[in-house]
């Protein structure tokens, strides 16, 4: 939904081809931290994702999600709310992202994050 929203925000500054402004957002964007709100109100990060490229046939951006929250993981149960957020709840994947290289030469990260 981010790159639709980023799309549309392009789409009532200038005319542009929208194929270019894809092109535009994947050359400029590496990673997404989507934020939910959860049924207590609370933000929390529920999936952090790659922006890997465009789709040949779809002209779609291709995303790949790197950590997500897994389907009740880190939810415990609530009354009248159905569940209310509980910390621990991002899960890897298994796709490691093309700059993760980058990161770990820099020494900014460790493959340990990614078991």
């Amino acid at each position: 939904d981010a790159m639709l929203r980023l799309e549309n925000m392009v789409l009532t500054a200038v005319e542009m081809p929208v194929r270019a402004i894809r092109e535009q957002i994947v050359a400029a964007i590496h990673l997404v931290v989507q934020i939910a709100r959860f049924p207590d109100g609370s933000r929390r990060v529920t999936h952090i994702s790659e922006v890997v490229g465009i789709d040949q046939d779809t002209s779609q951006i291709i995303t790949e999600d790197i950590f997500a929250c897994a389907r009740g993981v880190g939810m415990r149960p609530d009354t009248g709310t159905g569940a209310t957020p509980r910390g621990g709840s991002l899960r890897h994947t298994g796709h490691i992202p093309e700059f993760v290289e980058d990161l770990i030469d820099k020494g900014y990260l460790d493959l340990e994050v990614f078991k």
